[in-house]
């Protein structure tokens, strides 16, 4: 067998560097600038002003308000409040000593009302006052259609007057008090032509026709 021969050693060739001069350096040229001084101007020196006197300026008088008669009439106020407030105060006081005192008599009218027996009414005791029949004038009994001497009571008499009046439509319609006479009943009543009547007024021309204690009739 052929002997083996160790490899060849290759040696590498490096290409030789090129050397890059470098370009030579510009000098930069200063540049002189001259500086020009501008010359210094002088200000003139200002001229002080005379000065004016000022003319005094006198003030307007101011009017002064009298605060007198406000006074006087806040006073006059103050004293017709005082004088009001006292009244008020001292009706106040009658106010509350007049309620307890109307408290105290109404309680004690209670008490004696209680305390009183209730008599039973006797059937059998004669009518009195209005309720007792008596005589009555002739003019009045001819009006009611009485019989002659015919006793009949006050109270009856009124009951007949308010029929009359309701049976020949003499209430007014406006107010049901009042009574609007015909001629036969002004001529009874003895009225005047002015005169008004009521229902309440009616015993005040009544009276004409019932004779006192000695059995004499009034005049109207």
């Amino acid at each position: 067998m052929p002997a083996k021969t160790a490899p060849k050693k290759v040696k590498k060739v490096t290409p030789p560097k090129k050397v890059v001069k470098d370009a030579p350096k510009k000098v930069a040229s200063k540049k002189t600038t001259k500086t020009t001084k501008t010359p210094k101007t002088t200000e003139p020196a200002p001229v002080a002003t005379p000065a004016v006197a000022a003319t005094p300026v006198e003030p307007t008088p101011v009017e002064e308000v009298s605060l007198t008669p406000y006074a006087e009439e806040f006073s006059a106020v103050a004293s017709e409040l005082d004088t009001a407030l006292t009244l008020v105060r001292n009706l106040k006081s009658r106010l509350q000593k007049l309620e307890k005192q109307v408290h105290r008599e109404h309680k004690a009218n209670l008490k004696k009302m209680r305390g009183r027996k209730r008599r039973a009414p006797n059937p059998n005791a004669e009518p009195s006052g209005f309720q007792k029949p008596g005589k009555v004038s002739p003019e009045l009994s001819k009006f009611l259609g009485l019989k002659k001497d015919e006793l009949i009571s006050r109270t009856a008499v009124t009951q007949r007057i308010n029929a009359y009046c309701k049976q020949h439509n003499l209430q007014n319609p406006e107010d049901k008090r009042k009574i609007l006479p015909d001629a036969a009943l002004r001529k009874l009543l003895k009225m005047g032509k002015s005169d008004e009547l009521t229902f309440f007024n009616l015993q005040k021309y009544m009276k004409v026709h019932y004779p006192n204690k000695e059995g004499v009739y009034p005049v109207a």
